[in-house]
């Protein structure tokens, strides 16, 4: 993977900030909303904090929270 940085934003790999630009667009068309970034996630057990998960990207789409990540592999 090679780093790419769009808009003044930092990316892993070129597929993340491709998948960046088509949500950019999806904004500006209203299609979605609430785009965020980098967004962390606390995994816990028995409400015990074991690991951090960190999205690359979070939205709104269709009254619905979408979590995702951008790979390159299925």
């Amino acid at each position: 993977n090679r780093k790419v940085e769009v808009d003044g934003i930092k990316f892993d790999s070129v597929r993340e900030a491709k998948r960046y630009g088509e949500l950019k667009l999806l904004l500006a068309a209203g299609a979605i909303s609430g785009l965020e970034l980098q967004v962390p996630f606390a995994i816990c057990l028995n409400g015990v904090e074991v690991a951090r998960y960190v999205a690359d990207f979070v939205y709104s789409a269709d009254g619905r929270r979408v979590v995702e990540d951008a790979k390159g592999v299925r």
